[in-house]
């Protein structure tokens, strides 16, 4: 059916690798978002609100982004600028999904573009709700479960 079409589209056109260094920073506060970020191997430190590494200095890491684990969701749905510092703590690999790859993938399947549509309002109004600051954390899997839900049971 379409939905491995699109998952293979999407696999071949729009996902890639990357390799991080020990030390090395991937982005920075204020830069613009570009790729959701699936960590395959080592872990990634994330600091919430610095811009740079050597802002970090003595600052605990707000979240440690492990094997499996993923971030910067944020880049599908909105024009997102990273809202923090993510560097390896040891050597990692990535799998990268290109945000602007994924909508250019996705417009070529409508059912699953409506279906993504109504998700990106379903997100963005969850986001804007929430008193919580911006971050390139992921929502979680039961806030995206219900996200879904939602999308599923709206109209238009």
């Amino acid at each position: 059916g379409s939905g491995f079409q699109v998952l293979a589209s999407l696999c071949h056109e729009a996902m890639d690798q990357q390799s991080l260094m020990v030390g090395q920073e991937l982005f920075g506060r204020g830069k613009e978002g570009t790729h959701v970020l699936f960590v395959i191997a080592g872990e990634v430190k994330y600091w919430h609100g610095i811009h740079t590494a050597l802002e970090m200095r003595g600052t605990p890491a707000t979240a440690t982004i492990q094997k499996e684990q993923y971030l910067c969701e944020q880049v599908l749905f909105l024009n997102w600028q990273h809202q923090g510092v993510l560097l390896a703590r040891m050597p990692c690999e990535f799998a990268t999904m290109e945000g602007t790859a994924f909508h250019q993938t996705v417009r070529r399947f409508p059912l699953i573009l409506a279906l993504c549509k109504k998700f990106t309002r379903a997100y963005v109004d969850e986001i804007m709700a929430s008193t919580e600051e911006l971050t390139d954390l992921p929502l979680g899997t039961q806030a995206m479960k219900e996200l879904v839900d939602k999308a599923e049971d709206t109209d238009g």
